[in-house]
């Protein structure tokens, strides 16, 4: 077995515990912006580097690349014993082809000693019995070379075949992997989609608006319970306490929406909003151009 196919094998075999990482995938496009989600949705490119950057992502490469590396390993080591198992299949077919050829001219020998010595074949066969020996001997060494190359034979092909489960496992990993990354891909342009519905939903000229209304509103509220102070349908307790937290309300909502409308035409402009300084009439407290100044109950003079 190749050196470090042990500790390849057995990170592969790890690679099973890992489970989509939907947190992580989302974290990264958490806190961009419109324009950066709409520049991963118009670039499959830049899709697929963020896909890359996810650290589940890139243990998937790397168990991949150790995979590739053992399977390129097995496969140098089998390449590696092909010049061997051909130069042992050459060597076996010269030496049966040397074993017919004696088997022939021993076939020829006895023929020719039965004609040239009838009757006397024992003692001439005894007299060349050392060279049959020796040519027996080879033919053993033959039939042992043979048995043995075979042998050498079964024993790699018998180790590759145990290999295939472990290929085939690691392939399926791999596989299941990579569709996991692909509905990961998925949810994260799902939730751009979303994200993205939301942006246009709230842009900033609507929740404008929206401020505009709800500060308007709160200036009618607390007319409406100046009139019902004045009439006397109000008393002085529930007309304080309530036209107090109304007014800070609605003070805080007109404050807010003269900003943000600054904000709009300085973004509309080009102009960068951090120059401009905060006047008088942006202070967050009535004053007498508010037109709304707060009624005094009869018989209260202040101080």
């Amino acid at each position: 077995m190749p050196i470090g196919a042990a500790n390849t094998l057995q990170r592969v075999s790890s690679v099973a515990k890992y489970e989509p990482n939907y947190e992580e995938a989302t974290a990264l496009i958490q806190y961009m912006d419109t324009q950066q989600l709409q520049g991963l949705l118009d670039s499959e490119e830049k899709l697929h580097d963020l896909t890359n950057d996810l650290q589940q992502v890139k243990n998937i490469q790397v168990d991949r690349e150790m995979l590739l590396a053992s399977n390129k390993s097995l496969a140098d080591y089998n390449l590696s014993k092909e010049p061997l198992l051909k130069e042992g299949r050459e060597k076996l077919a010269t030496l049966y082809e040397e074993v017919q050829r004696s088997k022939e001219v021993l076939l020829r020998d006895k023929e020719q000693i039965g004609k040239e010595h009838p009757g006397r074949q024992g003692d001439v066969i005894y007299k060349m019995l050392p060279t049959f020996c020796i040519g027996y001997l080879q033919v053993k060494n033959i039939q042992v070379d043979r048995e043995m190359l075979l042998a050498s034979n079964k024993s790699l092909a018998d180790y590759n075949l145990s290999k295939e489960p472990l290929l085939k496992e690691g392939r399926e990993k791999l596989a299941t992997l990579y569709e996991e990354v692909q509905r990961s891909k998925e949810v994260l342009l799902r939730d751009k989609e979303q994200i993205d519905n939301q942006a246009n939903s709230q842009s900033p000229d609507t929740v404008h608006a929206l401020l505009q209304t709800e500060a308007a509103k709160s200036e009618e509220e607390t007319e409406k319970m100046a009139e019902e102070f004045l009439d006397g349908s109000l008393s002085v307790d529930a007309f304080v306490q309530k036209f107090i937290g109304e007014r800070t309300v609605a003070h805080l909502r007109r404050i807010k929406a003269e900003k943000m409308g600054e904000l709009l035409q300085t973004r509309a402009s080009g102009k960068s909003p951090y120059g401009q300084q905060w006047t008088a009439s942006q202070t967050p407290y009535p004053n007498s151009s508010t037109g709304y100044q707060m009624p005094e109950p009869s018989g209260y003079y202040p101080r």
